[in-house]
Parts: structure tokens; sequence; C-alpha cells
């Protein structure tokens, strides 16, 4: 990883179907739903008042669908074509393997509970699937080769790794790391800042 990343805009994928009834994606592509690419077009519109224009950031996507959506609207605002994402596997949501399609609750069910030792959470690989530890070292490969402001949309997995990385958290800390949909966040320097676009109109 470089030395001093450079400064990003964090993105989590709008609200989709399965977000709403609590089920775990992993990697099955699940489209935005209205509230998703409602919320895609607001965090558009205010990266678009917050960054000054397109040539200032690379622009870094996950290839699934319900984060194409995403950077489609943040592409569109800034007036650029598609072709100006990087739509990168390395930012891919976590594997769930075996869980991918199933609700939180019957993961929890499973005797799978992030809340009692999140420690241990962190470093445990889903039948098929990822640990958080596994997540991070793509997320950290890819990192190392930004050398530009950019603005990034993915997963909460990866939002969760990025952090980590970044800010030195320990694996407890990591696990608990909020991803709301309604919020973006910049970060550089060690330090976060968080848009929320249910107060922030400025």
């Amino acid at each position: 990883m470089a030395e001093s990343p450079p400064l990003l805009y964090f993105v989590r994928h709008g609200e989709t179907e399965w977000n709403r009834a609590r089920r775990i994606q992993g990697r099955t592509d699940v489209p935005l739903n209205a509230a998703g690419r409602a919320q895609a077009a607001a965090i558009a519109a205010r990266l678009r008042q917050l960054v000054d224009g397109a040539e200032a950031v690379d622009f870094y996507s996950s290839p699934l669908g319900r984060a194409r959506q995403t950077m489609a609207a943040i592409l569109t605002e800034f007036g650029v074509p598609e072709d100006r994402a990087h739509y990168e596997e390395r930012l891919v949501e976590r594997s769930f393997g075996a869980f991918d399609g199933l609700t939180w609750r019957e993961m929890f069910a499973a005797g799978i509970d992030p809340d009692r030792d999140p420690a241990t959470y962190h470093d445990w690989r889903p039948e098929g699937g990822e640990s958080f530890a596994d997540v991070a070292e793509r997320v950290g490969a890819w990192l190392s080769g930004v050398r530009r402001p950019a603005i990034v949309v993915s997963h909460s997995g990866v939002s969760r790794a990025l952090r980590g990385l970044l800010l030195g958290l320990d694996k407890a800390e990591i696990v608990h790391l909020p991803v709301p949909q309604h919020r973006f966040y910049r970060i550089t320097g060690g330090e976060v800042a968080w848009f929320d676009l249910r107060r922030d109109r400025s």
C-alpha cells in the first residue's frame, strides 16, 4: 500500500430489496430498488458539490450490478461516459459462500454471531466464501495502485475492510463499523468525514 493513500470518497451502493429484507447478498447480483435509485441520485448530486469536476478524480466501482447502477448515477451527474470508471474485481462484495441468499437471522440461527466474538468473526471463512481478512488482502492490493483522489462505489464488507486498513483498526472494531446507505464518507490522512443525505443539504 502507498505510504500516503490519496483522498477517497467511499459510497456504498444504494438499497436493494435484499437489503430491505435483511438477506445476505454477497456475490449475488441484486439490482437497486426505487429507494436505492433515489439514494444513488442524491449521492451523485452531493458529490458533484464536493468535487471540483470529473478531472479531479478517478472513478472506481465494484462490477456487481447494484454498484454499477450507483456509479452510473454518479457518472451521469459528472457528465462523463461509463468508460471513465474502472470496474475492479477486487472491490466486489465479500463472498459468504454457502450463506449467500440466506437472511441474517438464518445465519445467526446457524450459530454465526458477530456480536458474540467479533474478532473471531473477522477471521471466520464460510464454506466457499471469504473472511474479512481475505477481503482486506484484496482491497489492500487494489489500494496500493491508487495514485489520485477517487470516488469509489462498493459494498459494506469492502467499506469496513478499507477503513480497517487506512485507520489501523483492530478486528473487533472492523466488524462493527457502520455501513449506512443514506451516508457516504471522505477519508484522507487517517480522518473520516461523513455526509448524511437526510440532513446535509448544504
